[in-house]
């Protein structure tokens, strides 16, 4: 019985927890509910091939509140016109896709190429699929097919970067 006594009374003592290290372990909230490996998403609407996405690694954070993909290894976007033409692409370092918002966030080395041979260049994208816009308020530059840059603080365009204004210009090519 005093075997049993002590028995107990050890247990008692060694069940005193860190409150802490209880949270650190019971804090789902901070760790994906979903990996991907080699993840390859092709989405299409009405039969027509509209957009394929391909990551590294993607995290899914279910029980965030907002709930959040992330793409800490890189992404890859490349959109598709009515009759299956490519129209766009997309790369960047890291992405995080907030669904509440439907809205994508792409960082690190940025680059944006549409199909009349523009490149966008940028450190980080916005693209609000609500409002079918991409946009950024931090320096951009643009390539054109011909060798001309422009450059400047900001982008608006239509998600296929058809149409677009920089938001303050700069001018470049020039050296005093």
């Amino acid at each position: 019985m005093a075997a049993f006594a002590i028995a107990g009374a050890a247990f008692l003592v060694s069940c005193t927890s860190d409150i802490e290290t209880v949270k650190a372990i019971s804090n789902f909230e901070g760790k994906p509910t979903e990996t991907m490996d080699n993840f390859k998403m092709t989405y299409s609407e009405g039969g027509h091939y509209k957009m394929e996405v391909s990551a590294p690694i993607v995290q899914r954070y279910s029980l965030r509140n907002p709930i959040v993909s992330e793409f800490k290894q890189g992404i890859s976007v490349i959109t598709y016109d009515q009759a299956g033409k490519r129209v766009a692409s997309i790369t960047s370092k890291y992405a995080i896709y907030h669904e509440d918002q439907q809205l994508w966030e792409a960082r690190g080395n940025v680059v944006g190429k549409n199909d009349k041979g523009e490149t966008l260049y940028t450190e980080k994208l916005y693209w609000n699929q609500n409002t079918g816009r991409v946009s950024t308020n931090v320096f951009i530059k643009v390539v054109k097919p011909d060798g001309s840059v422009s450059v400047g603080e900001g982008i608006d365009a239509d998600q296929s970067f058809q149409h677009y204004n920089i938001k303050k210009p700069r001018l470049s090519g020039f050296s005093l």
